[in-house]
């Protein structure tokens, strides 16, 4: 990579060890869509934010519903019951972001998404 050095073990940087921060290249804008339970997108959306410490991106958090998009636009074809219950237990996350977008904007939805940190 340009302009960029693997950091020697015991260099001191915050973040993570191996990679500097690259100064000089074009600033990126990233779409981010998650749901709020979704393990998936929550771990992706932690990797999205080290990106954002080492790389000039910055990430544009959108909202989106798997419960919606299985149960509503799919009508819950070829899903398992277990699986269709806990979509269930998926609205009230969705509309509490979906209510904060809609009266502050999109730039809540970080700090909204972060506060209610899995472990």
């Amino acid at each position: 990579m340009p302009n960029t050095r693997v950091l020697q073990p015991g260099e001191n940087m915050p973040g993570r060890l191996g990679v500097e921060k690259v100064m000089n290249e074009t600033h990126t804008n990233a779409d981010f869509w998650f749901d709020p339970l979704c393990p998936w997108a929550w771990i992706t959306s932690r990797w999205m934010l080290e990106v954002e410490r080492v790389r000039p991106v910055t990430t544009r958090w959108h909202l989106m519903s798997l419960a919606y998009l299985n149960l509503v636009q799919h009508q819950g074809e070829g899903l398992s019951k277990d699986y269709l219950e806990r979509l269930e237990q998926a609205w009230g996350p969705v509309r509490i972001c979906a209510a904060a977008a809609a009266e502050r904007g999109d730039d809540v939805l970080l700090p909204l998404y972060t506060c209610g940190v899995q472990a």
